[in-house]
C-alpha cells in the first residue's frame, strides 16, 4: 500500500487522539500499519457506563453540549442516545471510529473484542509490547460480575447503575438495548458498522435493520477497503 495515500478527513491529517498526532511525513514513511476498531454497539453502550454513569468530566462536558437538560445523575441510557443525533463528534469517546482513521487502508485491522489476539500478533511481527491496564485502572465491564437476569435498564437513571456499579455488578449491554435503540445507534454509526464488518468479520452483537449479514457493506464513505492478509 502506498503511504502517501493518507486519508484526508474531517479532523485533518494527524489529529487522531490527545496521545498521538504523527507528522505527515512520519505517516508517509511508515512501514507498517494497523488500527484498533470495536462493536460500535459495545463501545457506546461501554461509554455510558464509564463516562456518564460515573460522571466523569465527561459526562459534564456532555451535559452542558445538550444545553443542561439533563444532569448526569439522571441521564438514562435511551436519552444519551437520543442526544447523539445532534453530538455526534462533540467528543472522542462517541465519535464514529472512521473519523479517527488516517489511510485509505491499512496493512492490519484489529479489534477490541479480540485484543489478546492483536497483542500476539503485534509482538511478533514488528516487537511491539502492549501493556493491558484495564485491570489497572478498573476500566472495562469485564471487571464486573453481570446481572443475572433479563431486566431491560434502558431507561434506569444513571445514579441507580452507579450504585450497581459500587456493588460490582452490570447489566449486560443486551439490557441496555431494545429494538428502537438498536435501529438507532445502526443509523448513527452505520459507516463503524460497514467498516466493522468487513474488515473483522465477527458478528456484532446486534444486527441493524435492514442488513443483510450474509453481504457486509463494501465501503465506508464511499472507498473500497482492501484489506491485505499476511502470513
Amino acid at each position: 500500500m502506498a503511504r502517501s495515500q493518507v486519508r484526508q478527513n474531517s479532523i485533518g491529517y494527524t489529529q487522531t487522539t490527545q496521545l498521538f498526532q504523527a507528522t505527515l511525513a512520519e505517516l508517509v514513511k511508515a512501514k507498517y500499519t494497523f488500527t484498533i476498531l470495536r462493536d460500535p454497539y459495545s463501545r457506546i453502550y461501554s461509554c455510558y457506563l464509564d463516562k456518564m454513569v460515573d460522571q466523569t468530566a465527561v459526562a459534564w462536558e456532555y451535559h452542558a453540549l445538550t444545553n443542561y437538560q439533563t444532569p448526569p445523575s439522571m441521564l438514562t441510557f435511551r436519552e444519551f442516545i437520543i442526544n447523539l443525533k445532534s453530538q455526534l463528534r462533540g467528543n472522542e469517546h462517541w465519535r464514529p471510529q472512521v473519523d479517527f482513521l488516517v489511510y485509505a487502508d491499512y496493512d492490519d485491522f484489529f479489534c477490541v473484542e479480540e485484543f489478546s489476539a492483536a497483542v500476539k500478533i503485534l509482538r511478533q511481527r514488528i516487537g511491539f509490547g502492549v501493556q493491558d491496564a484495564r485491570k489497572l485502572t478498573k476500566h472495562g465491564t469485564d471487571q464486573f460480575d453481570p446481572i443475572g437476569s433479563d431486566e431491560p435498564f434502558a431507561d434506569v437513571p444513571a445514579h441507580e447503575i452507579a450504585a450497581l456499579k459500587r456493588s460490582g455488578r452490570i447489566p449486560s449491554a443486551r439490557q441496555f438495548y431494545d429494538a428502537p435503540l438498536i435501529a438507532e445507534v445502526g443509523e448513527l454509526y452505520s459507516a463503524d458498522i460497514a467498516l466493522y464488518a468487513e474488515v473483522i468479520k465477527r458478528p456484532l452483537i446486534f444486527m441493524p435493520p435492514n442488513t443483510d449479514p450474509r453481504r457486509p457493506p463494501r465501503s465506508v464513505e464511499g472507498a473500497a477497503r482492501r484489506v491485505r492478509v499476511r502470513s
